[in-house]
């Protein structure tokens, strides 16, 4: 399972000294539910390009000691199976849709995969930014609806203490191919 986290750090701090970062406690396991402390259980390592810059950045994992089962703490700018950046998704997305040339050398199969799967999970987005309070009307056009969605999205505040729940989830992955 993996929890999405506020990085306290820059992406380029955090990849070049990962060990004066301070990571949080977890009192309760997110997957069975009981009261443990969990323990830290080491690294792995993954691959980010964050604006086209490629950093090879340790993901800081938990054992729980009750049910043995590992939670990965991803950094909130990071997509689960995406080596790309939050920041750089959108920022191309919004030039898509917006019909400018994607900021950035994307591959136009890359920018088409991303556009596809973005309108894709667009009624999903838009209903956990509504659970959340977002109450501003939305533009009847799908390309407009899409630019509006992604810059609400690209402000998405995030509480690093907050609970993981659905539409946490939905907000921390909304490239995932389903929710």
């Amino acid at each position: 399972m993996q929890i999405s986290w506020l990085l306290p750090v820059e992406p380029s701090v955090y990849a070049a000294d990962v060990k004066n970062v301070t990571f949080p406690v977890f009192e309760e396991c997110p997957i069975c539910k009981s009261l443990v402390r969990l323990q830290r259980h080491g690294f792995y390592p993954r691959y980010a390009v964050v604006w086209g810059i490629a950093y090879l950045i340790k993901i800081c994992r938990y054992l729980c000691p009750s049910c043995q089962r590992t939670v990965s703490l991803l950094p909130l700018f990071l997509f689960c199976h995406f080596q790309h950046d939050r920041e750089s998704i959108l920022a191309c997305l919004r030039a898509f849709f917006s019909g400018k040339k994607p900021p950035g050398a994307f591959s136009r199969q890359l920018v088409s995969f991303w556009r596809r799967r973005f309108i894709t999970n667009l009624p999903a987005i838009i209903s956990a930014l509504r659970e959340r309070g977002w109450l501003s009307a939305l533009p009847g056009g799908e390309k407009e609806k899409a630019i509006k969605v992604a810059e609400r999205l690209s402000f998405w505040p995030s509480d690093p203490t907050s609970k993981v729940n659905l539409e946490n989830r939905v907000l921390a992955n909304f490239m995932a191919l389903s929710f």
